[in-house]
């Protein structure tokens, strides 16, 4: 137990030092930042998956391996490596149940999906996003706000109007009844998409 706490703790450097560079603005990061995130990538924590001796570390193993394909600019590792991420919360391990974590895997991977234009997939995860149970309010905000601003992308690409009416109208009406609660830019981004 000593042993996999440490190596979550390993984990979690590396993580909270990716996070820091992706935090960045794009044109901010420096030579040093992408050496850095090569770096991270090449450690043998990440390199080789039989390092992750807990169900802990292998979610935040696959969640460095998601931020590092986003970080590089390679949605076809990207969307290989969100597929791993929901396979592993679908094997049933305890961290599964935690909805927030679920719903962040969910949405990496339609991102993943629309960035590689795999329309039917994205509709599929769509889907299973949207069928995840929340149970507290800050939950389904995000499970609303990771469905909508995908979902409305989907309809509009392929031209199904009346869905994406009726999901405009779902927007306008979650806008209101989550009030205050949803993030000042992600209103914003949804009201001007409504």
């Amino acid at each position: 137990l000593l042993e996999q706490m440490k190596r979550c703790h390993e984990y979690e450097v590396l993580l909270t030092q990716q996070l820091r560079i992706m935090r960045k603005s794009i044109t901010t990061r420096t030579d040093e930042d992408l050496r850095r995130i090569q770096q991270i990538y090449t450690n043998p924590l990440i390199a080789d998956e039989q390092n992750s001796n807990s169900d802990e570390a292998k979610f935040l193993r696959h969640t460095i391996l998601v931020h590092h394909h986003q970080i590089t600019g390679n949605p076809e590792e990207l969307y290989k490596a969100t597929q791993q991420l929901i396979t592993l919360l679908n094997q049933g391990t305890a961290f599964a149940a935690q909805i927030m974590r679920r719903l962040w895997a969910y949405s990496q991977l339609t991102q993943a999906c629309y960035f590689t234009q795999r329309w039917n997939e994205l509709e599929q995860y769509l889907a299973e996003l949207k069928a995840i149970e929340t149970i507290t309010q800050t939950e389904s905000i995000a499970q609303f706000t990771y469905y909508a601003q995908l979902a409305i992308t989907l309809y509009d690409n392929n031209g199904r109007k009346d869905e994406l009416q009726r999901l405009l109208k779902e927007c306008s009406e979650k806008l209101d009844a989550f009030g205050n609660n949803i993030r000042p830019d992600v209103r914003l981004a949804i009201s001007i998409t409504v």
